[in-house]
């Protein structure tokens, strides 16, 4: 149980960073345009 926990955690910070990382490129990309 412990050790499925910690996965789902890692994962939600993996999708978390993702989001984030794309969320600052397009502000990136937006404001070079």
């Amino acid at each position: 149980m412990e050790v499925k926990m910690e996965v789902k955690m890692t994962v939600e910070m993996m999708e978390l960073k993702s989001v984030v990382l794309t969320n600052l490129t397009r502000t990136r990309l937006f404001k070079s345009y």
